[in-house]
């Protein structure tokens, strides 16, 4: 009796091990917040992966953290994202602690004709309680076609192609720079931004999901082509947020703000009904009543060329009627070329945004105008765009302080950038905020008393 049993636990373990799936082995890390799995190699993105599970919603990956701690060169290989389905995104935590994820390559083709490639970008799709942010995506190029034979929809974004928020919870892409360049072929729905593609905020009978995509720079070229769909929903391509929609007056708020877009946007010269801006293309909020609005605020559009044979405007495209859509303290470059002419604006709640010309687009007064942080995010040379600060340590880089600029305040963070109390124990870097305003940075080790 006591062998029989040995053998039916020894035949379960063999079922169970063939059966489960093995999570990647990261170096260092437990995955919790206070210890998340570090990520120092393409090997270490791909094992993200492993926190995807088909048809669990997210749950997996939910509840993980994930820091980048050191840049990684991703120009072997061609990449797939993380999270290529709705029914399984990620949920997760990932923190790209301003280290360049370098020269990333997708090329993606369907391999039959029963197959689709949806969802592209760094992560694919993702989902309710998901942070992304911190991360430096530096050049590369996103290739994606879907021909005759395949004609589901494409969703671009560098960071993101599908924020796909329908459960209750938040998704946050914040304080994230791309350079690469996105191109996009396919037949049937095309949403293409430079951060982020389509944007869904919410589903029926579901409260309490929020999107909010924050303090955002991106800088390159878009190309969306070939498409021939007629639909005004289904075309829409733009520097940040392509189709931001949020579903349900219980949804929301879905919020863009402080982000910043240059480069150029092309769509060709076929498609009609395409909807291009600078921060979003097609607008679109699914209610009539509610406090949750979409908001598109603070950002700012300096795109040089913006061609397209439908609609076009510096900021955003266009938006539903009837929708509660709060815009506010939008710029637009006051010479780029919309359609192949100049738009002007004195309205800063337009869809062309304020007129701003290059010269106060490259003063940094412009944008403390709308709020921006030049303390802790932002950071601009003279005569220059702003761009990202360096997030370790949370001041950017460290300046060099007299010796008579004496501290007059400081602020504590932990490695992963969360402000700290003076009385935690651990590794914390500090920031030093000095009597002329300057900052500088040190790190501390404090031991247990």
């Amino acid at each position: 009796m006591k062998k029989i049993t040995q053998l039916a636990m020894t035949a379960i373990m063999l079922l169970s091990s063939a059966f489960s799936v093995s999570a990647y082995d990261f170096a260092a890390g437990d995955g919790s917040s206070s210890n998340p799995y570090q990520v120092a190699s393409r090997a270490d993105l791909e094992g993200i992966k492993d926190f995807i599970t088909s048809g669990d919603a997210g749950a997996t990956s939910r509840g993980k953290y994930f820091i980048q701690i050191s840049d990684i060169d991703m120009s072997e290989g061609l990449w797939t994202p993380i999270g290529t389905s709705s029914s399984a995104p990620f949920c997760g935590n990932y923190n790209g602690n301003g280290y360049k994820i370098s020269d990333i390559a997708m090329d993606r083709t369907p391999g039959t004709s029963s197959t689709t490639v949806t969802y592209n970008g760094l992560f694919g799709c993702i989902g309710a309680g998901a942070v992304i942010e911190n991360v430096v995506l530096d050049g590369g190029i996103i290739s994606v076609t879907n021909d005759a034979e395949h004609l589901g929809g494409s969703y671009v974004g560098s960071i993101a192609g599908y924020i796909y928020n329908i459960t209750s919870g938040n998704t946050i892409i914040r304080n994230c720079s791309s350079t690469a360049t996105i191109v996009n072929n396919s037949l049937a729905t095309v949403y293409c931004g430079g951060i982020a593609g389509y944007v869904r905020c919410g589903t029926t009978g579901v409260d309490g999901s929020e999107i909010l995509i924050s303090n955002c720079y991106y800088n390159g070229t878009i190309t969306a082509t070939e498409s021939t769909t007629t639909s005004s929903t289904s075309f829409s391509v733009s520097g940040i947020a392509a189709f931001p929609y949020v579903y349900t007056s219980a949804s929301g708020p879905l919020t863009i703000e402080k982000c910043f877009a240059a480069g150029d946007i092309y769509t060709g010269s076929a498609n009609t009904s395409a909807r291009v801006g600078g921060i979003s293309g097609r607008v679109y909020e699914n209610t009539t009543a509610g406090a949750n609005p979409l908001n598109i605020r603070n950002n700012v559009a300096a795109q040089e060329n913006i061609e397209s044979a439908g609609t076009a405007h510096r900021v955003y495209a266009s938006h539903n009627s009837g929708g509660i859509i709060d815009v506010a303290d939008n710029y637009g470059y006051a010479d780029m070329l919309v359609k192949g002419a100049t738009e002007t604006s004195d309205d800063a709640t337009s869809s062309r945004g304020l007129d701003k010309t290059l010269a106060e687009l490259q003063t940094q007064a412009t944008y403390e105008a709308l709020g921006w942080d030049f303390t802790n995010i932002w950071q601009m040379e003279a005569g220059d765009f702003p761009t990202l600060r360096d997030p370790k340590g949370n001041s950017g880089i460290p300046v060099i302080v007299a010796d008579n600029d004496v501290i007059v305040a400081k602020r504590y963070y932990n490695l992963q950038g969360m402000e700290i109390t003076p009385e935690t124990t651990g590794i914390r870097i500090v920031k030093n905020i000095h009597a002329s305003g300057r900052i500088s940075a040190s790190k501390e080790l404090i031991l247990k008393k």
